[in-house]
C-alpha cells in the first residue's frame, strides 16, 4: 500500500500490510489515500504505536501487574493501540472507547482481524461523556488523546476517567506533546509556537506554518493539538473530581530522557546528540524536559 501527499496524490511512502482487502478499503474510505499507510503502519509496525505505548507503559509498570487487568483504551480512534494492547496482553480485558462511529467500525474490524477476544470497542455518547456501565479499570490508557481535548474537556474527561481507575491502578498519558517544549512538532512544525501566548501563537501559525490555513479558528488548532499537556497539569486534571491525587511514577530503569531515547528505536547522531543535551540541562537544571509525554499515574490505595 502507498501513502500520498493530499493536494498531488504522488506516492511518497509505501507498507506492505496483512489485512484483507475489505479492511483496507474501509480505512481507505474514512482516512483517505494520504493517511493510509499511516493508519496501517500504526497497528503493524512495532516501531510506531507498539513503541510509543507498550515501551513507556512497561517502564513504568511490570508486566505481571498487567496480565489479567481490565483495561480502558480512551479515545482509541480506528482501534491501532487497543489491538496492539489486546495483542501485547492476551490474558486482560480491553474497552477501547471512541466517539466516531466510522472509527468505531474501523476499530471492531481491526479486533475481528487479530481475533482477539478479550477486547470490546464501545462509542461514547458525546465529546464530555463516558459510556454507561463502563465499570471500573486496572488500567485506562490516554495514546495520542489529551492534546486533542479542549481545555474544558480536559478537566472533565480527566476527572471522570480517574474516578474508573481502581485504588493501585494505574492511568498512562503517551504520545502527547510535551507542553513547554520549544519546537511544535505536532500541529504546525513551528519552533517557539509553545512559548507564546494563545494570540501570538495563532498569528505566528497563520502566517509561517504550511500545516495551518491562513483564518483557521484558535478553537480548531486547540482540538488539532496545538497545546501539549504537562506532569503537573494532568495531575491536577485528574484529581479535580476529589477522587486521590495520583502518584507520578518514576521509570523503573533510567530517567524519562533515557525512556524517551529507547523510544525512538533508532540510535541516530541527532537522537544520541539531542539525548546528550537533554542530560545536561538535566544536570544543570533538574528539568527533564523531552518532547512527548510518556507518563504513568498510580491511585492511591
Amino acid at each position: 500500500m502507498e501513502s500520498a501527499d493530499p493536494d498531488t496524490y504522488v506516492a511518497t511512502r509505501s507498507w506492505e500490510t496483512a489485512y484483507d482487502a475489505e479492511l483496507v478499503e474501509r480505512i481507505l474510505r474514512v482516512k483517505g489515500v494520504a493517511w493510509l499507510c499511516d493508519e496501517l503502519r500504526r497497528d503493524e509496525d512495532p516501531t510506531y504505536t507498539w513503541a510509543n505505548l507498550m515501551v513507556p507503559l512497561l517502564a513504568h509498570v511490570p508486566r505481571q501487574q498487567l496480565e489479567g487487568a481490565r483495561v480502558l483504551d480512551f479515545g482509541c480512534g480506528s482501534g491501532a493501540s487497543t489491538a496492539v494492547i489486546g495483542r501485547e496482553l492476551p490474558g486482560a480485558t480491553i474497552v477501547g472507547v471512541e466517539l466516531l462511529d466510522d472509527f468505531v467500525a474501523i476499530a471492531r474490524a481491526r479486533v475481528a482481524h487479530h481475533g482477539l477476544a478479550n477486547v470490546d470497542v464501545l462509542r461514547s455518547p458525546d465529546a464530555t461523556a463516558l459510556p454507561a456501565n463502563l465499570g471500573r479499570f486496572d488500567l485506562v490508557v490516554l495514546s495520542g488523546v489529551y492534546e486533542h481535548l479542549l481545555p474544558g474537556e480536559r478537566a472533565t474527561l480527566s476527572a471522570a476517567l480517574w474516578a474508573t481507575v481502581e485504588p493501585g491502578g494505574h492511568l498512562a498519558v503517551t504520545e502527547t506533546p510535551a507542553r513547554w517544549w520549544p519546537i511544535d512538532g505536532h500541529t504546525t512544525r513551528l519552533p517557539l509556537v509553545p512559548l507564546l501566548p494563545d494570540r501570538l501563537a495563532l498569528a505566528f501559525a497563520r502566517r509561517f506554518s504550511s500545516k495551518v490555513a491562513s483564518d483557521e479558528a484558535w478553537e480548531v488548532l486547540l482540538r488539532r493539538g496545538i497545546r501539549g499537556g504537562s506532569r503537573r497539569r494532568i495531575a491536577a486534571d485528574l484529581a479535580r473530581g476529589g477522587d486521590p491525587r495520583p502518584e507520578v511514577l518514576q521509570p523503573l530503569e533510567g530517567d524519562r530522557i533515557d525512556l524517551w531515547y529507547a523510544m525512538g528505536g533508532d540510535a541516530a547522531p541527532a537522537r544520541r546528540a539531542l539525548r546528550k543535551g537533554l542530560k545536561v540541562l538535566r544536570s544543570v537544571t533538574g528539568a527533564e524536559l523531552v518532547p512527548y509525554l510518556a507518563l504513568v499515574f498510580r491511585k492511591p490505595t
